[in-house]
């Protein structure tokens, strides 16, 4: 599994936009597709590109190192997910593990 980061472009959250009524987008340094990574679930939302992309990926097991080296990364991972998410308790366990790290410490 991976997530994907833009570097360039917008990206239009396809279900997220129809449930609201109105258009979601993501641009220029937003992230999409964390919590199939952190979860190992399936992709929840359908992305679709509204100009040019140009996207990185992240696998898994680059997140995994990337949370252990910076753990800084784990606060903006979390209020990312707090609000939007229903099993928040399930993925901040997840990336807490991911980053080798204690959630109750």
């Amino acid at each position: 599994d991976e997530m994907f980061l833009i570097f360039r472009g917008v990206v239009k959250l396809v279900e997220l936009s129809e449930l609201e009524g109105r258009s979601i987008y993501l641009k220029d340094g937003d992230y999409f597709g964390e919590i199939a990574v952190l979860t190992g679930g399936k992709r929840m939302m359908s992305v679709r590109a509204v100009t040019y992309c140009h996207l990185y990926s992240l696998q898994h097991r680059l997140l995994e190192r990337i949370l252990q080296q910076h753990p800084e990364c784990i606060d903006s991972l979390l209020l990312n997910t707090m609000n939007t998410y229903d099993n928040f308790d399930e993925i901040k366990e997840r990336i807490f593990t991911l980053a080798g790290k204690d959630p109750d410490a």
